[in-house]
């Protein structure tokens, strides 16, 4: 009996040990994670606005970043006028990611314009590096054999 309870002790001062030692570094990656959050500082959000004043139209965004995180991407559409209410967010179509000379990365976007208002391109990331927006703006033509 005197060897089991000696057995269950050192057992019992093993799991401490091992208990404390996963406490430890615990304490050692949370304050890392916390260093990492500090530096790399809070997302860098921009927004890059059009005012489109007739219909049927596309919008084609070429966002280049000079990072190869992409920056997190979205389009909101907001009517003429409407100051008050708040801006729809679209569905968004990439049709292209293809990097620049291995230095930047860019990504073209569509966004179909079915009336006239504020088409608004939303970019938000940590560490994306600079994040610069080519716009063209052409005349959507829908194609009777899709419908």
């Amino acid at each position: 009996l005197e060897d089991k309870i000696r057995d269950l002790e050192f057992s019992q001062s093993d799991q401490q040990n091992i208990m404390l030692e996963m406490e430890r570094r615990l304490k050692e990656s949370e304050k890392i994670a916390k260093q990492m959050s500090l530096q790399s500082g809070p997302p860098i959000c921009q927004a890059f606005t059009v005012i489109v004043r007739q219909g049927n139209r596309k919008l084609i965004w070429n966002i280049t970043n000079n990072n190869e995180i992409p920056p997190a991407i979205w389009t909101t559409y907001q009517p003429l006028g409407d100051d008050e209410g708040e801006p729809e967010v679209l569905p968004s179509h990439v049709t292209k990611v293809s990097t620049n000379d291995c230095t930047a990365m860019v990504t073209t976007l569509e966004t179909f314009c079915a009336y006239s208002g504020l088409y608004t391109l939303h970019t938000e990331g940590k560490n994306t590096g600079k994040v610069t927006v080519k716009l063209d703006m052409i005349e959507h033509i829908l194609n009777e054999a899709t419908q």
